[in-house]
């Protein structure tokens, strides 16, 4: 993993953590956001196997992250604007992020690349891909960045009044795979699991994959965004849709056949549109 810096004029910079594959060669590029007010670090354990599959993955710090100590601290405007900034920065993969590769023996080569995101992250992936929000400043600009082969919503919010609803996920275009689970609430905010699910239902019919985990929560048990402890099952479970997410890309980024369906692991259920 490497450090680089990105800036943008006299507004901000960002910090972006490479993850990359361990041998030399020429791979596709992965944009990943995270969840609110959190950090790329604590999505090793999803961001070190992505690398390990045969993907770069560029892991903007955003502004929220609750570590920064900017002064005042960004607006909720701001924090939009620059989350949707910095995932096209990193897709745009440029000088500092191929300088920083290169050192590695590792180029982007011409792969399409995907997109990556969970929960509000989820959201700033969706955008990439042709979502349409009504965003906090007003306005719905489209935010849909060219070049793209898929994108990838673990835990992406619900319908939110005034913001998005089935109509604006409705113009996603790209092959699209969601993962929820059936614990996977945050009080307040989202108060059934299934509305993590109303991206996927409102998604054009033909490339679109969902994997559900039985008890799975917001942060896959512990597994990333909030760490905590976590048990066996809950690895196993994590292992399989993490297996289902490489499979996705694989054949949307790589062109790879999907491996055959294998038998269900108890607790889990991939949907995958015929394509």
């Amino acid at each position: 993993m490497q450090p680089v810096t990105l800036c943008a004029g006299d507004s901000y910079s960002t910090e972006i953590q490479l993850f990359s594959p361990p041998a030399a060669g020429k791979y596709p590029l992965l944009a990943f956001s995270t969840g609110a007010f959190s950090h790329p670090d604590r999505y090793r354990k999803l961001l070190v196997p992505l690398a390990k599959a045969g993907y770069v993955v560029a892991a903007p710090v955003h502004q929220d992250y609750e570590g920064n100590t900017f002064e005042p601290k960004p607006s909720r405007s701001d924090v939009w604007q620059t989350r949707n900034l910095d995932i096209l920065r990193c897709l745009h993969a440029g000088e500092p992020i191929t300088a920083a590769l290169a050192r590695c023996g590792i180029s982007l080569g011409q792969f399409k690349a995907g997109v990556v995101g969970h929960s509000y992250g989820g959201l700033i992936a969706q955008l990439a891909s042709g979502a349409r929000a009504t965003e906090p400043a007003g306005g719905q600009p489209d935010r849909r960045v060219s070049g793209l082969g898929a994108m990838v919503a673990l835990s992406p919010p619900g319908p939110m009044p005034g913001s998005i609803d089935a109509a604006g996920w409705s113009s996603i275009e790209l092959p699209s795979f969601t993962q929820t689970g059936t614990t996977d609430i945050l009080p307040g905010f989202v108060d059934d699991w299934k509305s993590h699910m109303a991206a996927y239902e409102a998604t054009p019919p033909g490339n679109r994959t969902v994997w559900v985990g039985e008890g799975i929560d917001h942060y896959f048990n512990g597994i990333y965004g909030r760490e905590r402890d976590f048990d066996v099952r809950s690895s196993k479970l994590f292992q399989a849709a993490l297996d289902s997410v490489i499979a996705f890309l694989d054949h949307y980024l790589k062109g790879a056949e999907y491996p055959p369906m294998t038998p269900e692991l108890s607790g889990a259920t991939l949907t995958r549109d015929a394509s």
